[in-house]
Parts: structure tokens; C-alpha cells; sequence
């Protein structure tokens, strides 16, 4: 497929959190995440990575989901923080905002409101997130779903479909639309 950038979910503590540096390191991509905190207060991994297309700076930065610290054995995130969504994300922007064109926030929040971690809570809270690309709950937003300014994606589970994000660049303003193709039956 080629990927350009990833951000960790729940399942890729499975094997513990040294097994997962070694394969960030072992990538031919970047892996980001900002709200992964270790016991030094350090982010765990690089929490955003920045991009320039066509003269337009994008700058997407990650945030994995806290339930992580339950969904996954909890010896597997010994040391690590996992810092409320929200926060972070405003946290991001505000360090972004002069530096980039557009903000995208690479997530696994998912939109399952069991616990209050959700990317829609991240949409409705923090203004400056022009797109969230999301998984974990698995959710098919075929066109989408504005919350606010905030553009939020997710193409289902695993490899059925394929989302499609189309950012138009004109005079300074995005337009950012989607689409899904959808897997036949």
C-alpha cells in the first residue's frame, strides 16, 4: 500500500511497548503519537510530523486511545501515560498553527462513546483541526462527518474498504471532502 505515517492503537501494545519501538524502528515509515507520555514526561514517540504537498504544509500529528491501558495487558504499557485527547490536541495546535497550513490529527479514539475518548469529543473540543483520520471503533463514515470546522474519517475495519480524502488548496482556505470505496461483497 505504502504508507507515509501511522499512529499506534491498543493492539500494537499486544507484544509490550519494547517490542513496538523496535518495529517503529524497523518501518520505512514515520509512527507518530503526542499523547503517549513516558515517566520522564517525555513523549513516548514523535508526536507529529510535518509535510509539505505542493507548496501547502500539512502538519498531522497522532493520538492513541487511553483505553489502551485496559484493551492491552496492562504489563504491556508499564511506565507510559496515556494523556486525555483533547488536551493534547489542543496542545498541538496551538504549536502548529504558526507553522502549518493545515492540521490533521492521525487518531485511534474511534467514535464509541463508552468512555468519553472519543474523536468526536477532540472535534467538539479543540478548535484548529481541519481533519481527523480515525479508526479503532471501526466505524464507515462514508462521506464523513463534520463536527464543527472538523472533517472526521473512518473507513471501517481492516482492508474491507478504502477511504478517500481530497484537500483543494485555493486563495489560502481548504476544502477537504470524502469519499469510501466500499469492498463488494
Amino acid at each position: 500500500i505504502g504508507y507515509d505515517l501511522m499512529v499506534p492503537g491498543n493492539h500494537d501494545f499486544n507484544y509490550g511497548k519494547e517490542r513496538l519501538v523496535e518495529l517503529v524502528g524497523m518501518a520505512d515509515f514515520d509512527v507518530v503519537s503526542a499523547n503517549i507520555y513516558t515517566e520522564e514526561d517525555e513523549t513516548f514517540i514523535a508526536p507529529y510530523k510535518i509535510y509539505e504537498i505542493g507548496g501547502v504544509k500539512l502538519g498531522v500529528f497522532g493520538l492513541t486511545t487511553p483505553e489502551t491501558k485496559f484493551k492491552s495487558h496492562p504489563d504491556n504499557t508499564i511506565g507510559l501515560e496515556f494523556r486525555d485527547p483533547s488536551m493534547v490536541a489542543e496542545m498541538m495546535v496551538d504549536e502548529l498553527e504558526d507553522e502549518v497550513d493545515i492540521i490533521i490529527a492521525l487518531a485511534h479514539l474511534g467514535l464509541d462513546d463508552t468512555y468519553g475518548l472519543t474523536s468526536e469529543k477532540v472535534a467538539m473540543d479543540v478548535d484548529g483541526i481541519d481533519l481527523i483520520i480515525d479508526g479503532h471503533s471501526h466505524d464507515k463514515l462514508p462521506e464523513g462527518m463534520m463536527v464543527g470546522d472538523t472533517l472526521i474519517v473512518q473507513a471501517g475495519e481492516y482492508d474491507k474498504n478504502l477511504g478517500v480524502v481530497e484537500i483543494e488548496w485555493m486563495d489560502g482556505d481548504a476544502t477537504i471532502s470524502a469519499s469510501l470505496l466500499e469492498k463488494e461483497n
